[in-house]
């Protein structure tokens, strides 16, 4: 049982680590994030919200979007799983954390699919390119529900094109 708690408390310090530069030493200015502009942090708001990943209100009114934060020219939106009847607080939770990088440069392939997971519960990761090279969006989900758990049907592959269709409805490119 401690490891599992000890998983919940190391679960936020993964998903800021899993957002962070993974180059060696300090980036230089070129391939630094660029800051987001007051209507980049509006368009994101506007694109990023339960709606756009669960089509169905009967999903939606499942989870529960917490405030945005914007660190490290990252935009970031959590939205967790409400608490049912047999989650244990906070040992049981499901959490999808979606971080928006406004980049200056395009053509960087898309990462695939990663993840890892046990038994009732795991990681999974997606990271993909809006086609203009603007934003780079990193999806990752990490949950350790009881069986009894209510949940929507978590596609993040498809969390990602709605994601990507989203943002080029408003004004940006789907790749």
């Amino acid at each position: 049982m401690n490891s599992f708690r000890v998983c919940i408390a190391l679960f936020p310090i993964f998903c800021l680590v899993s957002c962070q530069s993974r180059t060696a030493g300090h980036p230089s200015q070129a391939s630094r994030p660029a800051p987001f502009t007051a209507d980049d942090l509006v368009r994101l708001d506007r694109i990023t919200t339960l709606e756009t990943l669960f089509p169905h209100a009967s999903d939606r009114r499942l989870y529960e979007s917490r405030p945005a934060v914007t660190e490290q020219r990252r935009r970031s939106y959590s939205i967790a799983l409400k608490t049912q009847s047999g989650m244990e607080t906070p040992r049981h939770f499901q959490l999808i954390t979606i971080t928006w990088t406004r980049i200056p440069t395009s053509g960087q392939p898309d990462g695939g699919l990663t993840g890892t997971g046990g038994p009732g519960g795991g990681f999974i990761e997606k990271t993909v390119h809006t086609a203009d090279g603007r934003y780079v969006i990193r999806i990752v989900m990490g949950e350790l529900l009881p069986g009894s758990a209510r949940t929507a049907e978590m596609d993040v592959e498809r969390m990602a094109a709605s994601l990507l269709d989203a943002c080029a409805q408003t004004g940006g490119s789907r790749h």
